[in-house]
């Protein structure tokens, strides 16, 4: 016989003729498997769980269904789920052959199959079985390794934001995973103004949190030149949409901005966009939501992109809301998505709430929508002048 290509394996033979599972241990023995023997389902329960075999071959006509139950408790246990089950029996017929995989076997075999292709069947299951382990290894190392990059992101992102005097600032955030793609700051530049940023990076993986970490990177040394002048806000989108461009990132990696300057002391905020939602403002002295004008290109798309200055002014009353598509891009139970007039109406509806409470209100509405199935990061910046 050829010598078994994976030695050591453990192997665990159940039958009530106890002279068969010896037969079977001599065998295996001589295929460098290290073998152990049981004669009922108690001492195969016992000898699994002390010797954690890496394949089982059992009787199928082991008493009491015993055969069914030692599979389905194997099955149920996460540390032995894996390991593959062989029934054996004299039974050759298609019902039991059906019956034996559906409840619990991996493979089936006559007793009077040829050892070797016994030991074909073996080797082939461990091999699946040690395949399946070490991709279950590699997941896990990568999970933690996700978990890392998401403590990592949460340090440098997560610091606290400038409170101007006039104004109540509440961001707004939860990724939709372990690591986020989109990025808020506000920034105090001087006395009266603030920069104040909101992007979203195409994808919602540990590359995209990457590169919301650049983006940090860049605004905190960009809202100024070397002058100490504060950039335009178009100026600050082109300058990073350069940046983008020629650290020429796989093809994909693009990001939405809103980038504005304000001004606590007069309520004027100068911005400009890159492929963003388009954002709301409430004037109370009008009673009516405006949006704001001006869009751009995604960030990183091309060297050409142009990007414009707009401005508005923001009165004492007036409800500002910038946010991510993740607020409207989700889905109910029967595939209708919610849209931005449907979040423009349930923005409406949270005007009379304390500005404090709108994204808590906002996030609770679309948990509700979804199922609590929201799939997209969901980042928001609500302002209120006071």
């Amino acid at each position: 016989m050829k010598p078994n290509s994976i030695l050591s394996a453990k192997i665990l033979v159940v039958d009530c003729n106890l002279d068969y599972c010896k037969y079977l241990q001599m065998v295996f023995i001589q295929r460098s498997y290290l073998t152990y023997i049981a004669s009922s389902l108690e001492e195969a329960l016992i000898l699994t769980h002390d010797k954690i075999p890496d394949c089982v071959i059992i009787d199928y006509n082991m008493p009491y269904n015993g055969a069914h139950v030692f599979a389905q408790k194997l099955k149920s246990d996460k540390l032995l789920q894996n390991t593959p089950i062989i029934f054996l029996t004299s039974l050759n017929v298609k019902e039991v052959y059906i019956d034996a995989l559906e409840n619990g076997a991996d493979d089936y075999l006559a007793k009077s199959v040829d050892l070797d292709v016994l030991f074909v069947k073996i080797d082939s299951l461990l091999r699946h079985k040690y395949t399946v382990e070490s991709n279950r290894d590699y997941m896990d190392k990568i999970k933690l390794d996700i978990q890392y990059a998401a403590r990592v992101q949460k340090a440098i992102l997560n610091k606290e934001h400038a409170n101007p005097k006039n104004s109540i600032i509440v961001p707004f955030a939860k990724p939709a995973g372990e690591v986020s793609g989109d990025y808020y700051d506000v920034e105090r530049i001087d006395e009266n103004n603030y920069a104040i940023i909101l992007a979203d990076v195409a994808g919602h993986g540990v590359a995209a949190s990457m590169l919301t970490i650049l983006i940090k990177s860049f605004f905190d040394l960009n809202i100024t030149d070397e002058n100490n002048n504060i950039l335009s806000p178009s100026s600050f989108i082109t300058k990073l949409n350069m940046f983008f461009v020629s650290e020429r990132f796989e093809a994909g990696f693009f990001s939405t901005v809103f980038y504005a300057i304000y001004n606590d002391k007069t309520g004027d905020m100068d911005y400009s966009m890159a492929g963003c939602p388009i954002p709301f403002l409430y004037s109370k002295k009008d009673n009516k939501i405006l949006f704001l004008e001006g869009d751009g290109p995604l960030i990183g798309m091309t060297d050409e992109a142009s990007f414009e200055d707009k401005k508005i002014k923001i009165e004492t009353g007036d409800i500002f809301l910038t946010f991510t598509d993740g607020a409207y891009e989700i889905f109910d139970e029967e595939h209708q998505i919610l849209g931005e007039d449907r979040f423009e109406a349930l923005f409406v509806s949270l005007l009379n709430h304390d500005i404090d409470d709108i994204p808590i209100e906002i996030e609770k509405y679309l948990l509700e929508y979804s199922n609590n199935n929201i799939t997209d990061d969901l980042t928001m910046v609500a302002m209120k002048r006071i």
